[in-house]
């Protein structure tokens, strides 16, 4: 896991100097003060600038994996595609996108996209903050209900004196409470400035149909491990399969079957490349009653076998 704070730019092209790292350690490469480390201190802070100049993590950030830490990812200009837990975002600066630990982060990267500022926050070092200040995990909902969060040129501004400040702050190794102080400058900057993002707004009017779609995915969310028929997503809304199958299709442009596979099959690609269990035991947490089930089903969604996708994407050049 990353310990610590990490920030950094992504580009958007690769070099044929760059090595292809896994999803499951391209964290623990970073830790060991690879990849362009500016700042450390112990195992508590990294601070980093032009990662990508040594490792290609666009390609790494192209498949969906589950993070092992909580993300900040901040754009300065241009748009981007990203979706986190499965649901896509297209994301138009000045914004910030957060990304809690556990969630599943993709990067949809298209042409003209913009590679973001990232700013990463080990467990240890939020649960150190939240002990301070328990407030915080308050805003934990709000964020996962709203991971976009547009910004305006003051606080951009105020994120580039943060960054200044906090490299000082990291930087004086002889002041014994140097971690003390990140920590209470780091909650003191959140409160300053990001009281407001998610503040209520208004709710949108909506149709009976894009309520119906809304209530599914909903329910898709915390269902797909276990369920994968459209019948018992159409059970719980009191609708026929068909009813509400012609509804998704009309509002999305893509049928529940299509739905649940997406969601299926993003959750097990994610577990593939950033988890340390067997091909069997990624199928039984997802419901398959045999590891034979499970490969037939992934490779009916994705045109390859478990086996092969974990193979392709772990593999070093």
């Amino acid at each position: 896991m990353i310990i610590g704070i990490i920030f950094n730019y992504w580009h958007s092209q690769a070099t044929d100097m760059q090595k292809k790292i896994s999803y499951y350690n391209w964290s623990k490469e970073v830790q060991q003060g690879k990849g362009g480390v500016k700042i450390r201190v112990g195992d508590d802070l990294v601070v980093t600038d032009g990662y990508s100049q040594t490792y290609d993590l666009v390609e790494i950030f192209n498949e969906p994996f589950k993070v092992d830490m909580t993300i900040a990812l901040i754009y300065r200009k241009g748009e981007a595609s990203v979706s986190i837990n499965m649901k896509r975002y297209r994301v138009k600066a000045p914004c910030m996108v957060i990304i809690l630990e556990g969630q599943i982060l993709q990067r949809r990267s298209e042409p003209g996209d913009e590679m973001p500022l990232s700013i990463s926050m080990s467990r240890n070092f939020l649960t150190e903050m939240q002990s301070v200040s328990p407030n915080l995990r308050n805003h934990w909902n709000d964020v996962v209900n709203n991971p976009v969060i547009p910004l305006d040129g003051n606080i951009l501004n105020r994120i580039d004196i943060f960054l200044e400040q906090l490299s000082y702050i990291a930087s004086d190794e002889q002041n014994p409470y140097r971690m003390t102080a990140i920590k209470h400058y780091n909650l003191a900057f959140f409160w300053a400035y990001f009281y407001r993002i998610h503040e209520s707004q208004n709710p949108k009017k909506q149709s009976r149909q894009d309520r119906l779609v809304e209530d599914f995915t909903t329910l898709l969310i915390k269902n797909y491990k276990r369920e994968r028929c459209v019948s018992f997503y159409a059970d719980l809304l009191c609708v026929t399969p068909k009813y509400l199958s012609t509804v998704v299709k009309l509002k999305t442009g893509r049928t529940v079957n299509d739905w649940i596979d997406d969601y299926v099959s993003t959750e097990s690609k994610a577990l593939l490349v950033s988890s340390s269990k067997s091909v069997e035991e990624i199928g039984f947490d997802l419901n398959f009653d045999s590891l034979q089930l499970f490969s037939k089903y992934f490779h009916r969604v994705t045109g390859m076998s478990p086996s092969a996708y974990r193979k392709k994407h772990l593999s070093a050049d």
